[in-house]
Protein backbone atom coordinates (compact mmCIF):
# COMPACT_ATOMS: atom_id res chain seq x y z
CA UNK A 1 0.00 0.00 0.00
CA UNK A 2 1.31 3.47 -0.86
CA UNK A 3 0.63 6.57 1.17
CA UNK A 4 0.21 9.65 -0.99
CA UNK A 5 -0.38 13.26 -0.13
CA UNK A 6 -3.12 14.86 -2.11
CA UNK A 7 -3.35 18.38 -3.44
CA UNK A 8 -6.44 19.95 -2.02
CA UNK A 9 -8.93 21.07 -4.51
CA UNK A 10 -11.85 22.04 -2.34
CA UNK A 11 -15.09 22.46 -4.26
CA UNK A 12 -17.69 23.61 -1.84
CA UNK A 13 -20.69 25.87 -2.43
CA UNK A 14 -19.44 28.56 -4.78
CA UNK A 15 -15.73 28.10 -3.95
CA UNK A 16 -13.23 26.56 -6.27
CA UNK A 17 -9.61 26.50 -5.47
CA UNK A 18 -6.93 25.58 -8.02
CA UNK A 19 -3.28 25.77 -7.02
CA UNK A 20 -0.10 26.26 -9.02
CA UNK A 21 2.72 28.76 -9.38
CA UNK A 22 1.99 29.38 -13.07
CA UNK A 23 2.91 32.63 -14.73
CA UNK A 24 -0.39 33.16 -16.55
CA UNK A 25 -1.96 36.49 -15.61
CA UNK A 26 -5.63 37.36 -15.39
CA UNK A 27 -6.10 40.20 -17.85
CA UNK A 28 -8.98 42.58 -18.50
CA UNK A 29 -11.32 41.65 -21.34
CA UNK A 30 -10.14 44.59 -23.46
CA UNK A 31 -6.68 46.10 -23.75
CA UNK A 32 -6.15 49.76 -22.98
CA UNK A 33 -3.72 51.37 -25.46
CA UNK A 34 -2.57 53.63 -22.64
CA UNK A 35 -1.23 50.76 -20.52
CA UNK A 36 2.48 50.42 -19.88
CA UNK A 37 3.48 47.32 -21.95
CA UNK A 38 5.89 46.31 -19.17
CA UNK A 39 2.97 46.11 -16.72
CA UNK A 40 0.33 44.34 -18.80
CA UNK A 41 -1.98 43.12 -16.08
CA UNK A 42 -4.30 46.03 -15.33
CA UNK A 43 -2.33 49.02 -14.10
CA UNK A 44 -4.46 51.85 -15.52
CA UNK A 45 -7.26 52.80 -13.10
CA UNK A 46 -10.60 53.99 -14.40
CA UNK A 47 -12.04 57.40 -13.48
CA UNK A 48 -15.78 57.13 -14.13
CA UNK A 49 -18.12 60.07 -14.02
CA UNK A 50 -20.43 58.14 -11.68
CA UNK A 51 -19.11 55.71 -9.12
CA UNK A 52 -20.56 52.18 -9.34
CA UNK A 53 -19.71 48.99 -7.47
CA UNK A 54 -19.65 46.55 -10.37
CA UNK A 55 -16.41 46.06 -12.26
CA UNK A 56 -12.84 44.77 -12.09
CA UNK A 57 -10.40 45.76 -9.35
CA UNK A 58 -6.77 44.75 -9.26
CA UNK A 59 -3.05 45.42 -9.32
CA UNK A 60 -0.19 43.93 -11.30
CA UNK A 61 2.37 42.34 -8.97
CA UNK A 62 5.86 42.51 -10.45
CA UNK A 63 7.18 40.01 -7.91
CA UNK A 64 4.89 37.30 -9.29
CA UNK A 65 4.48 38.71 -12.84
CA UNK A 66 0.72 38.21 -12.56
CA UNK A 67 -2.30 40.17 -11.41
CA UNK A 68 -3.98 40.18 -8.04
CA UNK A 69 -7.55 40.88 -9.10
CA UNK A 70 -11.25 40.72 -8.33
CA UNK A 71 -14.51 41.22 -10.22
CA UNK A 72 -17.64 42.42 -8.42
CA UNK A 73 -20.75 41.47 -10.38
CA UNK A 74 -24.17 43.12 -10.49
CA UNK A 75 -25.88 39.98 -9.16
CA UNK A 76 -23.97 40.18 -5.87
CA UNK A 77 -21.32 37.57 -6.69
CA UNK A 78 -17.58 38.03 -6.96
CA UNK A 79 -14.63 36.38 -8.70
CA UNK A 80 -11.29 36.57 -6.88
CA UNK A 81 -8.01 35.54 -8.52
CA UNK A 82 -5.05 35.42 -6.17
CA UNK A 83 -2.06 35.47 -8.54
CA UNK A 84 -3.61 32.65 -10.61
CA UNK A 85 -2.54 30.43 -7.68
CA UNK A 86 -5.94 30.36 -5.98
CA UNK A 87 -9.30 31.20 -7.51
CA UNK A 88 -12.47 31.76 -5.50
CA UNK A 89 -16.13 32.57 -6.08
CA UNK A 90 -18.43 34.04 -3.44
CA UNK A 91 -21.07 36.63 -2.69
CA UNK A 92 -21.08 40.20 -1.39
CA UNK A 93 -23.46 42.98 -0.45
CA UNK A 94 -23.00 46.72 -1.04
CA UNK A 95 -24.53 49.54 0.98
CA UNK A 96 -24.35 53.24 0.15
CA UNK A 97 -22.09 55.15 2.52
CA UNK A 98 -20.69 58.61 3.02
CA UNK A 99 -17.80 60.42 4.68
CA UNK A 100 -14.07 60.05 4.14
CA UNK A 101 -11.53 57.40 5.09
CA UNK A 102 -8.22 57.87 6.94
CA UNK A 103 -6.57 58.96 3.67
CA UNK A 104 -9.16 61.63 2.94
CA UNK A 105 -10.81 59.68 0.13
CA UNK A 106 -14.57 59.91 -0.39
CA UNK A 107 -16.48 56.79 0.66
CA UNK A 108 -19.34 55.78 -1.67
CA UNK A 109 -20.16 52.19 -0.65
CA UNK A 110 -19.35 49.71 2.09
CA UNK A 111 -18.79 46.13 0.87
CA UNK A 112 -19.50 43.05 3.01
CA UNK A 113 -18.12 39.73 1.77
CA UNK A 114 -19.31 36.24 2.67
CA UNK A 115 -16.95 33.97 4.60
CA UNK A 116 -15.60 32.12 1.56
CA UNK A 117 -12.29 34.01 1.81
CA UNK A 118 -10.73 35.90 4.71
CA UNK A 119 -10.28 39.39 3.26
CA UNK A 120 -9.29 40.78 6.64
CA UNK A 121 -10.99 43.34 8.85
CA UNK A 122 -11.00 46.03 6.16
CA UNK A 123 -12.72 48.39 6.07
CA UNK A 124 -13.87 47.25 2.63
CA UNK A 125 -15.12 50.39 0.91
CA UNK A 126 -15.53 51.76 -2.60
CA UNK A 127 -13.79 55.14 -2.49
CA UNK A 128 -12.48 57.86 -4.82
CA UNK A 129 -9.38 59.96 -4.33
CA UNK A 130 -8.82 63.60 -5.31
CA UNK A 131 -8.10 62.60 -8.93
CA UNK A 132 -11.33 60.61 -9.17
CA UNK A 133 -9.62 57.21 -9.12
CA UNK A 134 -11.89 54.49 -7.70
CA UNK A 135 -10.56 51.91 -5.22
CA UNK A 136 -11.81 48.84 -3.39
CA UNK A 137 -10.04 49.13 -0.04
CA UNK A 138 -8.74 46.89 2.70
CA UNK A 139 -8.34 43.59 0.83
CA UNK A 140 -6.08 41.26 2.83
CA UNK A 141 -3.83 39.03 0.72
CA UNK A 142 -3.05 35.83 2.63
CA UNK A 143 -0.09 35.02 0.36
CA UNK A 144 1.89 38.26 0.67
CA UNK A 145 0.34 38.96 4.11
CA UNK A 146 -0.35 42.53 2.96
CA UNK A 147 -3.58 44.54 2.94
CA UNK A 148 -4.19 46.23 -0.40
CA UNK A 149 -6.33 48.91 -2.00
CA UNK A 150 -7.30 47.75 -5.50
CA UNK A 151 -7.84 50.39 -8.23
CA UNK A 152 -10.84 49.90 -10.49
CA UNK A 153 -10.01 48.95 -14.09
CA UNK A 154 -11.55 49.91 -17.43
CA UNK A 155 -13.12 46.47 -17.82
CA UNK A 156 -13.75 43.39 -15.67
CA UNK A 157 -10.99 40.80 -15.70
CA UNK A 158 -11.27 37.67 -17.83
CA UNK A 159 -12.08 34.73 -15.59
CA UNK A 160 -9.68 31.81 -15.62
CA UNK A 161 -11.81 28.79 -16.44
CA UNK A 162 -11.47 25.95 -13.94
CA UNK A 163 -13.13 22.56 -13.73
CA UNK A 164 -15.85 22.68 -11.09
CA UNK A 165 -16.88 19.02 -11.26
CA UNK A 166 -16.51 15.98 -13.48
CA UNK A 167 -19.04 13.13 -13.62
CA UNK A 168 -18.55 9.75 -15.24
CA UNK A 169 -20.77 7.05 -16.67
CA UNK A 170 -20.85 4.06 -14.32
CA UNK A 171 -19.93 2.09 -17.47
CA UNK A 172 -17.06 4.47 -18.16
CA UNK A 173 -14.43 1.78 -18.77
CA UNK A 174 -16.43 0.76 -21.86
CA UNK A 175 -18.31 3.86 -23.11
CA UNK A 176 -15.87 6.55 -21.80
CA UNK A 177 -18.79 8.97 -21.31
CA UNK A 178 -18.08 11.90 -19.00
CA UNK A 179 -19.29 15.44 -18.40
CA UNK A 180 -17.17 18.36 -17.25
CA UNK A 181 -18.69 21.42 -15.58
CA UNK A 182 -16.61 24.60 -15.32
CA UNK A 183 -16.60 27.63 -13.06
CA UNK A 184 -17.63 29.77 -16.04
CA UNK A 185 -20.91 27.81 -16.26
CA UNK A 186 -19.92 25.84 -19.35
CA UNK A 187 -20.25 22.09 -19.87
CA UNK A 188 -18.44 19.57 -22.06
CA UNK A 189 -20.16 16.23 -22.70
CA UNK A 190 -17.66 13.68 -24.01
CA UNK A 191 -18.18 10.55 -26.14
CA UNK A 192 -21.93 10.60 -25.62
CA UNK A 193 -22.50 9.88 -29.34
CA UNK A 194 -19.79 7.24 -29.55
CA UNK A 195 -16.12 6.87 -28.70
CA UNK A 196 -14.01 9.39 -30.57
CA UNK A 197 -17.01 11.29 -31.95
CA UNK A 198 -17.73 14.92 -31.18
CA UNK A 199 -19.81 15.32 -28.05
CA UNK A 200 -21.82 18.32 -26.93
CA UNK A 201 -20.96 21.56 -25.20
CA UNK A 202 -22.75 24.70 -24.08
CA UNK A 203 -23.83 26.44 -20.90
CA UNK A 204 -25.55 25.21 -17.77
CA UNK A 205 -27.53 26.32 -14.75
CA UNK A 206 -27.82 24.52 -11.43
CA UNK A 207 -30.51 24.20 -8.78
CA UNK A 208 -30.22 22.66 -5.33
CA UNK A 209 -33.39 20.82 -4.32
CA UNK A 210 -34.82 20.48 -0.80
CA UNK A 211 -33.62 16.87 -0.59
CA UNK A 212 -30.03 18.03 -1.24
CA UNK A 213 -29.86 16.78 -4.81
CA UNK A 214 -28.48 19.10 -7.50
CA UNK A 215 -30.13 19.47 -10.91
CA UNK A 216 -27.98 20.80 -13.77
CA UNK A 217 -29.80 22.02 -16.87
CA UNK A 218 -27.44 21.82 -19.85
CA UNK A 219 -28.24 23.78 -23.02
CA UNK A 220 -26.38 22.86 -26.19
CA UNK A 221 -24.32 25.76 -27.56
CA UNK A 222 -25.21 25.03 -31.20
CA UNK A 223 -28.84 23.97 -30.80
CA UNK A 224 -30.66 25.65 -27.91
CA UNK A 225 -33.61 23.26 -28.32
CA UNK A 226 -31.34 20.43 -27.21
CA UNK A 227 -31.43 20.44 -23.41
CA UNK A 228 -29.89 17.76 -21.19
CA UNK A 229 -30.60 17.24 -17.50
CA UNK A 230 -28.03 15.95 -15.05
CA UNK A 231 -29.40 15.12 -11.59
CA UNK A 232 -26.83 14.27 -8.90
CA UNK A 233 -27.61 13.03 -5.40
CA UNK A 234 -24.31 12.66 -3.59
CA UNK A 235 -21.96 10.63 -5.76
CA UNK A 236 -24.73 9.12 -7.87
CA UNK A 237 -26.96 10.55 -10.58
CA UNK A 238 -28.62 10.36 -13.99
CA UNK A 239 -27.97 12.12 -17.32
CA UNK A 240 -30.96 12.27 -19.66
CA UNK A 241 -32.80 14.41 -22.20
CA UNK A 242 -31.38 16.15 -25.24
CA UNK A 243 -31.10 13.66 -28.08
CA UNK A 244 -29.87 10.77 -25.94
CA UNK A 245 -31.33 7.40 -26.87
CA UNK A 246 -31.34 6.30 -23.23
CA UNK A 247 -30.36 7.80 -19.84
CA UNK A 248 -26.86 7.33 -18.45
CA UNK A 249 -26.23 6.42 -14.82
CA UNK A 250 -23.52 8.80 -13.61
CA UNK A 251 -21.08 8.94 -10.71
CA UNK A 252 -18.67 11.53 -9.35
CA UNK A 253 -16.10 8.82 -8.59
CA UNK A 254 -13.50 8.52 -11.32
CA UNK A 255 -13.62 4.84 -12.35
CA UNK A 256 -9.91 4.89 -13.20
CA UNK A 257 -8.91 5.62 -9.60
CA UNK A 258 -7.32 2.96 -7.43
CA UNK A 259 -8.61 2.30 -3.92
CA UNK A 260 -5.66 2.68 -1.54
CA UNK A 261 -7.58 1.38 1.49
CA UNK A 262 -11.10 1.17 2.95
CA UNK A 263 -12.45 1.91 6.41
CA UNK A 264 -15.63 0.06 7.37
CA UNK A 265 -18.25 0.05 10.11
CA UNK A 266 -21.84 -0.99 10.87
CA UNK A 267 -24.53 1.15 12.49
CA UNK A 268 -26.91 0.10 15.29
CA UNK A 269 -29.41 -1.62 12.97
CA UNK A 270 -27.19 -3.16 10.33
CA UNK A 271 -26.43 -0.47 7.75
CA UNK A 272 -22.88 -0.93 6.43
CA UNK A 273 -20.57 2.06 6.02
CA UNK A 274 -17.55 1.91 3.69
CA UNK A 275 -15.11 4.80 3.32
CA UNK A 276 -13.13 4.26 0.11
CA UNK A 277 -9.90 6.27 -0.03
CA UNK A 278 -8.51 6.66 -3.56
CA UNK A 279 -5.02 7.19 -4.90
CA UNK A 280 -5.72 10.82 -5.88
CA UNK A 281 -6.51 11.81 -2.29
CA UNK A 282 -10.31 11.75 -2.66
CA UNK A 283 -12.68 9.75 -0.47
CA UNK A 284 -16.28 8.53 -0.67
CA UNK A 285 -18.44 7.33 2.23
CA UNK A 286 -20.91 4.77 0.90
CA UNK A 287 -23.84 3.38 2.93
CA UNK A 288 -25.52 0.06 2.15
CA UNK A 289 -28.87 -0.81 3.73
CA UNK A 290 -30.11 -4.38 3.24
CA UNK A 291 -32.76 -4.49 0.53
CA UNK A 292 -32.14 -0.97 -0.83
CA UNK A 293 -29.62 0.55 -3.28
CA UNK A 294 -26.35 1.86 -1.87
CA UNK A 295 -25.90 5.63 -1.67
CA UNK A 296 -23.10 8.09 -1.01
CA UNK A 297 -23.26 9.89 2.32
CA UNK A 298 -20.34 12.20 1.64
CA UNK A 299 -17.47 13.03 -0.71
CA UNK A 300 -14.23 14.28 0.77
CA UNK A 301 -10.48 14.02 0.87
CA UNK A 302 -7.85 12.13 2.86
CA UNK A 303 -4.18 12.34 3.65
CA UNK A 304 -1.75 10.35 5.75
CA UNK A 305 0.37 12.29 8.23
CA UNK A 306 3.50 10.18 8.50
CA UNK A 307 5.11 12.37 11.18
CA UNK A 308 2.20 11.53 13.51
CA UNK A 309 1.08 8.18 12.05
CA UNK A 310 -2.56 9.15 11.55
CA UNK A 311 -5.02 9.87 8.75
CA UNK A 312 -6.92 13.13 8.23
CA UNK A 313 -10.30 12.71 6.50
CA UNK A 314 -12.20 15.85 5.50
CA UNK A 315 -15.83 16.23 4.42
CA UNK A 316 -16.46 19.90 3.64
CA UNK A 317 -15.76 21.75 6.90
CA UNK A 318 -15.85 18.57 9.02
CA UNK A 319 -12.45 17.08 9.79
CA UNK A 320 -11.86 13.63 11.29
CA UNK A 321 -8.62 12.11 12.57
CA UNK A 322 -8.04 8.35 12.42
CA UNK A 323 -5.23 7.40 14.80
CA UNK A 324 -3.24 4.19 15.11
CA UNK A 325 -4.14 2.12 18.17
CA UNK A 326 -0.57 0.83 18.31
CA UNK A 327 -1.39 -2.42 16.56
CA UNK A 328 -2.00 -1.10 13.04
CA UNK A 329 -5.73 -0.34 13.32
CA UNK A 330 -6.86 3.17 12.42
CA UNK A 331 -10.36 4.33 13.36
CA UNK A 332 -12.58 7.36 13.92
CA UNK A 333 -16.19 8.09 14.82
CA UNK A 334 -18.12 9.24 11.76
CA UNK A 335 -21.37 11.23 11.98
CA UNK A 336 -23.81 10.10 9.27
CA UNK A 337 -24.96 13.10 7.21
CA UNK A 338 -28.16 11.56 5.81
CA UNK A 339 -31.11 13.03 7.72
CA UNK A 340 -32.82 9.64 8.01
CA UNK A 341 -30.11 8.51 10.45
CA UNK A 342 -30.64 11.39 12.88
CA UNK A 343 -26.96 12.25 13.18
CA UNK A 344 -25.99 8.76 14.30
CA UNK A 345 -22.29 8.23 15.01
CA UNK A 346 -20.57 5.08 13.75
CA UNK A 347 -16.97 3.97 14.28
CA UNK A 348 -15.23 3.05 11.03
CA UNK A 349 -11.81 1.41 10.99
CA UNK A 350 -9.05 0.00 8.83
CA UNK A 351 -6.42 -2.60 9.75
CA UNK A 352 -3.02 -2.28 8.09
CA UNK A 353 -1.62 -5.80 7.86
CA UNK A 354 1.56 -4.88 5.98
CA UNK A 355 5.01 -4.78 7.57
CA UNK A 356 5.94 -1.12 7.90
CA UNK A 357 9.20 0.79 8.07
CA UNK A 358 9.83 4.38 9.24
CA UNK A 359 12.32 6.72 7.53
CA UNK A 360 13.46 10.10 8.85
CA UNK A 361 15.70 12.96 7.73
CA UNK A 362 16.10 16.66 8.45
CA UNK A 363 15.25 19.04 5.61
CA UNK A 364 16.70 22.55 5.59
CA UNK A 365 14.13 24.98 4.24
CA UNK A 366 15.52 26.95 1.28
CA UNK A 367 12.41 28.43 -0.33
CA UNK A 368 9.96 30.02 2.13
CA UNK A 369 9.45 32.67 4.79
CA UNK A 370 11.34 30.44 7.27
CA UNK A 371 14.50 30.31 5.18
CA UNK A 372 17.08 28.04 6.79
CA UNK A 373 14.68 26.41 9.23
CA UNK A 374 15.37 22.74 9.84
CA UNK A 375 12.27 20.53 9.46
CA UNK A 376 12.07 16.97 10.79
CA UNK A 377 10.58 14.80 8.03
CA UNK A 378 9.07 11.34 8.60
CA UNK A 379 7.74 8.67 6.24
CA UNK A 380 5.98 5.40 7.05
CA UNK A 381 5.65 2.90 4.22
CA UNK A 382 5.58 -0.79 3.49
CA UNK A 383 8.89 -2.59 3.50
CA UNK A 384 10.27 -2.52 -0.05
CA UNK A 385 7.96 0.29 -1.19
CA UNK A 386 8.70 2.01 -4.50
CA UNK A 387 7.53 5.44 -3.34
CA UNK A 388 7.52 7.36 -0.06
CA UNK A 389 5.69 10.33 1.42
CA UNK A 390 7.44 12.39 4.11
CA UNK A 391 5.59 14.96 6.22
CA UNK A 392 6.74 17.57 8.71
CA UNK A 393 5.40 20.63 10.54
CA UNK A 394 6.17 24.10 9.12
CA UNK A 395 5.59 27.77 10.00
CA UNK A 396 5.39 27.21 13.71
CA UNK A 397 3.12 24.19 13.40
CA UNK A 398 0.34 25.91 11.42
CA UNK A 399 1.15 24.02 8.24
CA UNK A 400 2.49 20.77 6.82
CA UNK A 401 5.35 20.18 4.42
CA UNK A 402 5.00 17.06 2.26
CA UNK A 403 7.95 15.64 0.35
CA UNK A 404 6.89 12.89 -2.06
CA UNK A 405 9.39 10.44 -3.54
CA UNK A 406 7.70 9.04 -6.65
CA UNK A 407 8.30 5.71 -8.39
CA UNK A 408 9.98 7.45 -11.35
CA UNK A 409 12.72 8.89 -9.13
CA UNK A 410 11.30 12.41 -8.98
CA UNK A 411 10.71 14.42 -5.81
CA UNK A 412 8.04 17.06 -5.16
CA UNK A 413 7.92 19.39 -2.17
CA UNK A 414 4.44 20.71 -1.33
CA UNK A 415 3.41 23.24 1.33
CA UNK A 416 0.03 23.24 3.03
CA UNK A 417 -0.80 26.05 5.43
CA UNK A 418 -4.40 27.18 4.97
CA UNK A 419 -4.13 29.95 7.56
CA UNK A 420 -1.61 31.79 5.37
CA UNK A 421 -3.18 30.87 2.04
CA UNK A 422 -0.61 28.30 0.93
CA UNK A 423 -2.62 25.17 0.21
CA UNK A 424 -1.23 22.36 -1.92
CA UNK A 425 1.48 24.64 -3.36
CA UNK A 426 4.40 22.84 -5.01
CA UNK A 427 7.43 24.88 -4.04
CA UNK A 428 10.34 22.86 -5.43
CA UNK A 429 11.38 19.51 -6.90
CA UNK A 430 14.28 17.06 -6.88
CA UNK A 431 15.37 13.45 -7.42
CA UNK A 432 15.94 10.35 -5.27
CA UNK A 433 17.19 6.77 -5.33
CA UNK A 434 17.46 3.88 -2.90
CA UNK A 435 20.92 3.02 -1.58
CA UNK A 436 22.19 -0.55 -1.18
CA UNK A 437 22.20 -0.17 2.62
CA UNK A 438 18.44 0.55 2.59
CA UNK A 439 18.73 4.32 3.07
CA UNK A 440 17.25 6.80 0.60
CA UNK A 441 19.44 9.36 -1.21
CA UNK A 442 17.46 12.55 -1.89
CA UNK A 443 18.53 15.67 -3.79
CA UNK A 444 16.42 18.86 -3.52
CA UNK A 445 17.57 22.14 -5.09
CA UNK A 446 21.00 20.58 -5.48
CA UNK A 447 21.25 19.84 -1.76
CA UNK A 448 21.80 16.18 -0.74
CA UNK A 449 19.87 14.44 2.05
CA UNK A 450 19.86 10.89 3.37
CA UNK A 451 16.74 9.33 4.86
CA UNK A 452 17.56 6.46 7.20
CA UNK A 453 15.46 3.82 8.92
CA UNK A 454 14.32 4.92 12.35
CA UNK A 455 14.62 2.33 15.09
Amino acid sequence: MKFRKFLTIGIAALTVAAFSFGLAACKPETEDPGKNPENPGGDTPVTPAEVTVEGGYGVFEAAYQVDFCMNLYEDGTYYYNQYTSAIYYGTYTAEEASGTDDQGRTIHYTITFDDTVDFGEGPHNIVTDAEGTVYLTGIYDSMSLATKDLPKQDEPYDEVEQTKATYYSTNYMEDVVSIQLTTTMKFYLNNVYGLGMAGASGTYTEEVKEDGSVVYTLTDGEDSSKVFTLTMNGANGTLEGGDLEAPYTMTSINPTLVVEFEMTGVNSWGASLTLSCYDDGTANMQIAIPGTPEFSDGLGTWTYMANGDYYVITFGTTIYTAENDGEGTYSFEYTIANANFGGEKVVVSYKNEAEMVVYTFTYKNDWSYDLGTEIAMTARAEVGAESYTFTGAIWGGVGTLTITLAEDGSVSVVADAESVGAVGVEVTTGTWEANEDGSLAITINGNPYTATVSE
